[in-house]
């Protein structure tokens, strides 16, 4: 089915002078596979600091990027994650970026596309120069090379703005876990210790991970509200490494710690708690947060492996589909706040205050 793409989208825009606007903008573009008409979008910490300035993105720019909804028009066939055909009707969450598919990391190093130098994003692009939108629009043209994962009826639209974030979470659990050590043959897996610092969304979507795939998990988190929330999802949460209960679970050491909080003095902490020949996964540090003195004495004598974790694959949405469906209502439950669209600049202020977990905005 071939239809002319041409509609007006209310979109969020921040302007040259690092204000938000809604904007009325023509959306008319051949190259688009179809239009999805947006449900709902997840605030995420990228979009907090790209609304202080942060990231060194060109303005304007048209934020949000964690989205469901669903398809109205189509003029070609829109790509999928698990290879689902995708009909006007179909509830989707888009993965938001795509990649040029000729730098490095494309051509040589395929399955990482997503570390692609010239990838586009939604939620990061000008809408005027890229005819990309974020999801913060009422609707959203998706591109030739733009993916979407298909909602199941068990999943609301609501819960379905949390698989994009999901998908970032399992790829750090995925890193924390994979392979061994080659020369002791020590693996990290079932039954593994695992200490999550920061129980934001990401934070306490790692752990809840790491929970299913077998590994004995708590959290640290400072917070009050996140502690009492990370509690009711069955995650055992302290609020500091001094607690008497945490230096006994912690007791030899964990073996994977998981840092989410995106403030470089927790790295101290992080190598006070971890065991020798421990395993450390930095996924806080999306954009720079400043520096700490740090002693690489540390990571050598406690023969400490540290990597990095950063966005999800396209791969992982249907894993996060999975996880989902298992329980909906337990992810449902980091769901705390919802904004309508026109009160966007309330809701991004509202997820800066800490008392809450997900804020989401209803577009439609």
């Amino acid at each position: 089915m071939s239809v002319k793409i041409n509609t007006n989208v209310v979109t969020t825009i921040m302007n040259e002078t690092n204000e938000l606007e809604l904007s009325d903008i023509e959306l008319k573009n051949e190259k688009y596979s179809g239009v999805v008409e947006v449900s709902y979008n997840g605030i995420c910490g990228t979009d907090l600091h790209i609304s202080e300035g942060k990231g060194g993105k060109a303005r304007p720019v048209s934020i949000g990027h964690e989205f469901t909804g669903r398809v109205i028009e189509l003029n070609n066939e829109i790509l999928s994650t698990d290879n689902n055909i995708i009909n006007i009707g179909d509830r989707v969450t888009v993965v938001p970026g795509y990649s040029c598919g000729n730098c490095f990391y494309c051509r040589k190093l395929p399955e990482l596309d997503y570390l692609c130098e010239n990838r586009v994003v939604h939620g990061m692009a000008n809408p005027y120069k890229e005819g990309v939108f974020g999801g913060l629009s009422t609707k959203v043209g998706i591109g030739s090379k733009i993916y979407v994962q298909k909602i199941p009826d068990s999943i609301s639209d609501e819960i379905a703005t949390l698989i994009e974030p999901l998908t970032v979470a399992i790829r750090a659990v995925e890193r924390a876990i994979s392979g061994n050590r080659a020369d002791i043959d020590l693996g990290f897996g079932l039954g593994s210790k695992m200490v999550v610092f920061g129980l934001g969304t990401i934070g306490l979507m790692t752990a809840m991970v790491a929970q299913e795939m077998g590994l004995r998990v708590v959290g640290i988190e400072p917070n009050n509200f996140r502690r009492r929330l990370a509690n009711e999802t069955g995650i055992s949460v302290f609020s500091s490494i001094h607690e008497s209960e945490f230096k006994k679970f912690n007791e030899e050491g964990a073996d994977i710690v998981i840092e989410a909080v995106g403030k470089p003095k927790i790295f101290k902490d992080v190598f006070s708690v971890i065991r020798k020949a421990g395993r450390f996964v930095v996924l806080g540090h999306f954009f720079e947060n400043g520096k700490f003195d740090f002693d690489p004495s540390i990571v050598c004598r406690k023969d400490i492996e540290i990597i990095g974790s950063v966005l999800g694959p396209r791969q992982a949405y249907p894993k996060a589909v999975k996880l989902m469906e298992k329980d909906p209502i337990r992810w449902n439950k980091l769901i705390t706040h919802i904004f309508p669209l026109t009160e966007v600049n309330e809701a991004l202020e509202f997820a800066k205050s800490g008392e809450c977990m997900k804020v989401i905005v209803k577009c439609n």
